[in-house]
């Protein structure tokens, strides 16, 4: 059941009141854009564990020279469509992505692209846009004309040598290699918008952690979770993804430097052995994610429901069942009636 369903049906804890009141848990200690954003009504009955950020990345060579319109972070959603077709025009090195399947790449760009597509309190969706449409079509095209280079294929080749790329930050050290593999060792992240205001960095959840209403142990509840959102905890190697904890993503930052300056090592490095790349200046690559982590504003949340409709309608419009336009009509229609059940 969707988060909002619990939050609706009063099943989960409004958090709020014991956060304030708990000297000994300090909520600022967690990424506060997070925090903000997941808030519902001013109120929070939920905090994640852990996130990934989803980006854009491009080579900066190919930045320099004009190849598409970046200002401060921010790509305007028309300059972003038109380098995409002059990718394709003159023949360039492609658009790269770690992608499941083609239906995963199209709903990327759709939801990387959109600032808001579903508005869960009123209960209403927004896919049937001329934006919607846009995106549907061009994505189609970057399929269809073999575009999209997926970097994984090239495990023994070295990298994909792409001007553009997506990508979900979600650590240092795998993340930054990513990014090399993918656009070379001089790239910039920046996200498309429609307009100059800075909304921030989408990210996602990994997971999340809340109390039942219900429950009978508020109170172990309460002291169990703020224990998994601890530096002690979040801290730990095992934690792969960017925590949520402020000092444990230094302390984690810290600790996959060191392991991607051995990755990086001429003699005996496996970035150069394995994947015949080198990086560039670590310092540099790891700043640029600090400053993304630190501008995060929209809570793109994976509704699995909304999600198989947009695989099924999609699959259709690939496979040339129905145009872009029914598409986008079909999952505007399906969602909201899924909403309202």
């Amino acid at each position: 059941m969707p988060y909002y369903e619990y939050i609706d049906k009063n099943l989960l804890l409004d958090l709020t009141e014991r956060i304030n009141n708990d000297s000994d848990f300090n909520i600022n200690e967690l990424n506060q854009n997070i925090i903000r954003n997941i808030q519902v009504n001013n109120k929070l009955y939920f905090i994640p564990m852990s996130y990934n950020i989803d980006t854009y990345i491009v080579n900066k060579d190919w930045l320099d020279s004009g190849g598409i319109k970046v200002k401060n972070g921010i790509c305007q959603y028309e300059d972003f469509e038109a380098a995409v077709k002059n990718l394709k025009a003159t023949n360039q090195p492609v658009f790269a992505g770690y992608f499941i399947n083609n239906e995963y790449f199209m709903k990327s760009l759709i939801f990387m692209n959109n600032n808001q597509l579903i508005d869960y309190s009123k209960k209403k969706a927004y896919f049937n846009t001329d934006k919607v449409i846009a995106l549907l079509n061009l994505g189609k095209e970057m399929i269809d004309e073999a575009m999209i280079s997926d970097p994984a294929e090239h495990l023994l080749t070295g990298a994909a040598d792409a001007n553009l790329a997506y990508e979900q930050i979600y650590d240092y050290r795998y993340s930054t290699t990513e990014m090399v593999r993918s656009v070379g060792k001089e790239f910039e992240i920046f996200r498309v918008s429609d307009d100059d205001r800075d909304n921030g960095y989408t990210f996602t959840i990994n997971s999340s952690l809340g109390i039942s209403s219900q429950s009978n142990n508020q109170e172990e509840a309460w002291k169990f979770l703020k224990y998994l959102l601890s530096e002690e905890l979040q801290s730990q190697e095992k934690l792969i993804v960017l925590p949520v904890n402020e000092k444990a993503r230094q302390n984690k930052m810290e600790r996959e430097r060191k392991l991607l300056e051995k990755d990086n090592d001429p003699e005996n490095g496996f970035l150069k052995e394995v994947y015949g790349i080198e990086l560039g200046n670590i310092d540099s690559y790891y700043k640029k994610i600090n400053e993304v982590a630190g501008n995060l504003g929209l809570y793109h949340y994976r509704d699995f429901n909304i999600e198989q409709i947009m695989d099924e309608e999609i699959r259709k419009f690939l496979d040339n069942q129905q145009s872009a336009k029914e598409t986008a009509e079909a999952i505007q229609r399906k969602v909201e009636i899924y909403l309202n059940e």
